[in-house]
């Protein structure tokens, strides 16, 4: 699924994700709002799991990270990682993106380098989450 995109498009993306960022605010202050939100994200992803094969794993550990923080389970993230986390679902599910989702087999580009590069923002952070959910198992 590999694409190559030039450094316009990057930040073309990047744009469109920050936009996201507000919407993720918001999220955040309806539990309710995020659960569903969060049930249609990891719906979307078992559906595309092999064209988002390269990302899938860590998207489940971001989806479960979410979940965690939204019940109380796991606080400690900064609320900035947490914001990007919730932009990047969000961007992932969202069919209008830089490439629409609905273009058979490249829809899922932008969204698999869009959830790359919220998990190069947030590596550190999710890296401690995954540690603290591997010692609750």
């Amino acid at each position: 699924m590999k694409k190559q995109f030039s450094d316009s498009d990057k930040e073309k993306m990047q744009g469109l994700f920050e936009q996201f960022n507000s919407k993720a605010t918001k999220l955040l202050k309806d539990t309710e709002k995020l659960q569903n939100t969060l049930k249609r994200a990891f719906d979307k992803a078992l559906k595309n799991e092999g064209p988002i094969a390269e990302v899938f794993n860590d998207l489940k550990l971001l989806l479960s990270l979410v979940k965690d923080y939204t019940s109380g389970a796991y606080r400690e993230i900064p609320y900035g990682s947490i914001i990007a986390a919730v932009a990047g679902i969000l961007y992932f599910l969202s069919p209008i993106d830089f490439i629409p989702d609905f273009i058979p087999g490249i829809g899922l580009v932008d969204d698999v380098f869009v959830l790359g590069f919220v998990f190069k923002k947030i590596h550190g952070d999710l890296q401690k989450y995954k540690e603290w959910k591997s010692f609750r198992l």
